[in-house]
């Protein structure tokens, strides 16, 4: 939409009024929270033409918004002179209310402006209202009005890891807080662009609420050779999916991790077939996940053995935890005897 206003339009006759008004009503908003408004916004290159400026205070552009019908109308974009005087200048958003432009200079190369629509109701009212008095021909226009609602996240995420149990992807998550949650659909991609269900995890959240910690987990025992991608779909009982971030990890058979002798009194040894030459971190926790042994060591391309002693240590279960320098993270459960 383009608006032009001037004295001389047609025929020597102004043919546009200084103020106009679009309504658009009765927008069904049943339900919806969160509502925000953007669209396009223009003027003359530099805010003059023909010599004229956009007085401050007259020349202008607003979008207002009300509920159901009724009220005052409330403004959500605000589009006037930079120039609050009467010499005028030209035009910019209004960034807080006091009816002068504190944005950037608009030109006809169009600016996005956004605010936000507080409260709810059934259906929304939305008008857009301008005005151009100038004694010169002025020229503003708008386009691409769009309504949004914004989603709250159902789930806050802690944390998320994938490990690597010998032939087995462990997932491992925790949430912070749950709101109307069902659950969890665990996704592997081996292209990184298709990702397929492998797998559901019902939420442990009472009634899919929670404002506590709670701790998930998920094996996946028949990966792919390769490289697996994963990553949690979480699913609200308004149908709404959020994605969390992806992670990977590496099944390729010239990369396997191995360690023995497994009960073990003293020494254990492990095998590792590195890619590439890199630095690999090795640690081993105890039963309560404090670290008991942590270690970096230099493997080099190809085939390599390392030990660990681990006579010093009481019997019972450990977690050897090994991690390549790629991110890549293989863990064994070792018996000390």
């Amino acid at each position: 939409m383009d608006i032009d206003r001037g004295p001389v339009w047609v025929n020597g006759n102004n043919q546009i009024p200084a103020g106009q008004t679009i309504t658009w009503s009765g927008i069904n908003v049943l339900g919806k929270t969160g509502l925000s408004f953007k669209g396009l916004f223009g003027a003359n290159t530099t805010g003059i033409f023909q010599g004229t400026f956009f007085p401050g205070f007259i020349d202008s552009m607003v979008v207002e918004y009300r509920f159901n019908g009724v009220g005052a109308w409330t403004k959500v974009v605000g589009i006037f002179s930079k120039d609050a005087t009467a010499n005028g200048g030209p035009l910019g958003v209004d960034a807080d209310n006091d009816r002068v432009g504190d944005g950037p200079a608009l030109t006809l190369n169009l600016t996005e402006a956004s605010g936000n629509i507080t409260g709810t109701g059934n259906t929304l009212d939305l008008r857009f209202s301008i005005f151009d008095n100038n004694t010169g021909e002025g020229a503003m226009a708008i386009d691409n009005f769009r309504l949004f609602e914004s989603i709250p996240l159902s789930v806050s995420l802690a944390s998320f890891e994938a490990l690597k149990d010998k032939s087995t992807a462990d997932l491992r998550w925790t949430t912070e807080t749950e709101s109307d949650n069902t659950g969890f659909d665990i996704q592997r991609s081996i292209d990184g662009k298709t990702f397929e269900t492998i797998g559901h995890v019902a939420t442990k959240a009472i009634d899919g609420n929670s404002v506590q910690r709670l701790s998930y987990n998920f094996q996946d025992k028949a990966p792919a050779n390769g490289v697996n991608l994963y990553r949690l779909a979480e699913k609200d009982r308004e149908g709404h999916i959020v994605y969390s971030d992806v992670r990977s990890l590496n099944f390729e058979k010239d990369a396997t991790f191995h360690c023995y002798p497994n009960p073990v009194r003293h020494q254990l040894t492990i095998e590792y077939n590195a890619m590439k030459a890199e630095q690999v971190s090795v640690s081993m926790t105890d039963f309560m996940g404090k670290a008991v042994i942590t270690r970096s060591v230099n493997m080099q391309k190809g085939f390599n053995k390392t030990n660990i002693d681990m006579s010093a240590l009481s019997q019972g279960m450990y977690n050897l935890r090994v991690v390549s320098a790629s991110g890549v993270v293989h863990i064994s459960k070792v018996a000390k005897q």
